[in-house]
Order: structure tokens, then C-alpha cells, then sequence
């Protein structure tokens, strides 16, 4: 399949955004989960993150329990279209003290089919991304 996820982080006003992509260049649609392209914060750990001496950061945010993935749960990506959404994670991690190095990691999640929802989706690697972030 034709598709591509991409992973960005910026570090600003003491503020770390993720910007999460997908661009199905594809013939058919492809699926993608709604709280990560919709949301505009975290109900869980999505991602990975680490310093760059690989210590663990912490998933700090609210935990929402539910029950297995449904069709509600995903966002439909057309043929030719790409979506992209904006995340304040700050919040939702425990990030150390100062400036540091970081490395943040993707799972994806992106299906080609909705009835193989127990399936791993058809992401490639792993979307990463390295950023230095100052909190205070």
C-alpha cells in the first residue's frame, strides 16, 4: 500500500506539539484512529518517548478505559488525501526538569480494512522523531 505516516515535534514556549500525519496515495481508503487525527489531547500513551541516554519518560495523562477498537474509533482517508493533527503533549508526560534531548516513537495505527481491527494495520516503520525540549 501506498501509504505514509510521519511523526513531528516542536518544542516551544515551553510547550512540546506533536503533528501527526497520513498520505494515502493509494487507490482505496485507508483508516486512521480519530483520537490521534481529531483530539487535541492524549486519553493514553500513544507514543514512546526517551531521553537520549534512553531513560524512560512517563505517561502522565488521563487513561481512558474502553472496550476493543470499533469503526467509530477510526477516521476514513480518502484515495489521494492527506490528514494531519496537532497534539499538546506537555501535559500528558512527565518530562525532566532543563533542556533535553529526546526521542519520540509511533506505533501507527492505520488500517486498510475496518473488519481487521485485531490485526497490527499496514504501517511501515516506525514514525520517530528527535527533539530537545526545555520544560521548567
Amino acid at each position: 500500500m501506498d501509504i505514509s505516516e510521519t511523526v513531528k515535534v516542536a518544542s516551544r514556549n515551553g510547550k512540546v506539539l506533536v503533528t501527526l500525519s497520513v498520505d494515502n496515495a493509494g487507490p482505496a481508503p485507508v483508516h486512521v484512529p480519530v483520537a490521534l487525527y481529531q483530539d487535541k489531547e492524549l486519553f493514553g500513551p500513544a507514543f514512546t518517548i526517551t531521553t537520549d541516554l534512553g531513560a524512560m519518560i512517563d505517561y502522565v495523562g488521563p487513561m481512558v478505559k474502553r472496550g476493543p477498537w470499533t469503526a467509530a474509533d477510526f477516521l476514513t482517508v480518502a484515495p489521494g488525501e492527506k490528514r494531519s493533527n496537532i497534539i499538546d503533549i506537555t501535559p500528558s508526560y512527565a518530562f525532566f526538569g532543563g533542556a533535553h534531548a529526546y526521542l519520540l516513537q509511533y506505533a501507527g495505527k492505520v488500517f486498510a480494512d475496518l473488519r481487521d481491527l485485531n490485526d497490527e494495520g499496514v504501517s511501515g516503520p516506525l514514525p520517530v522523531a528527535h527533539f530537545t525540549h526545555q520544560a521548567r
